[in-house]
């Protein structure tokens, strides 16, 4: 990436076009210079404020600089693309992905929902990658019937290959702040978190 900056860098200084603003704002995240990946975005948005791929790369870049409620602007924007666009190839996406990240040898996905209803629903939910398969799931989880008793907010896990599920002796009265959930998630990972619960599907 480090030699296609050197070359989209030169077009844009040439001319300064939506796509190679669009290439400058790819790369630059791609290199993990996020905060200067921040005003080529920004530039773009200004050009097509309706683009689903740039709005995805601004909350991205956002949640990799830490800067979450400026995030939730553009969460909302995304679910509105997506709402009322007619592109099937965008339509089609169940969800869309809020942060990426390494830990030990896993690569991990935490995205969200475009459908978040009903008295049962993961609001945030990380794809863990091992040898670039998904091997489990681990989500926040919230739940109508606990929340009777306080406590609407559960950590839970999927494990793909045994189809088992598993409820953490952790829950939340309100939405956890994010480097909170995601702290959670690394304990899980680690085997830290102990389990309340567990059920597995059978055919």
């Amino acid at each position: 990436y480090q030699k296609a900056l050197e070359n989209y860098s030169k077009s844009y200084e040439l001319k300064k076009t939506p796509e190679s603003t669009y290439q400058m704002a790819y790369i630059l995240y791609k290199l993990d210079d996020y905060k200067k990946a921040l005003p080529y975005i920004e530039s773009y948005l200004e050009y097509d404020s309706d683009s689903f791929s740039m709005t995805n790369l601004m909350i991205l870049a956002l949640y990799s600089t830490g800067e979450y409620e400026k995030a939730a602007k553009y969460e909302k924007q995304i679910r509105k693309i997506w709402e009322n666009t007619s592109d099937e190839s965008i339509k089609k996406k169940p969800f869309f992905i809020i942060y990426s990240f390494t830990h030990n040898d896993y690569k991990i996905d935490v995205y969200e929902k475009f459908d978040q209803s009903g008295n049962f629903y993961y609001p945030l939910t990380c794809n863990v990658c091992s040898n670039g398969k998904v091997i489990k799931t681990v989500n926040l989880e919230y739940d109508a019937v606990t929340e009777k008793f306080g406590t609407p907010y559960l950590l839970g896990m999927d494990e793909i290959e045994s189809k088992t599920h598993y409820t953490m002796n952790i829950g939340f009265e309100a939405f956890p702040d994010f480097p909170v959930f995601i702290k959670y998630v690394k304990l899980i990972l680690d085997g830290k978190v102990n389990v309340g619960a567990s059920s597995t599907k059978v055919r």
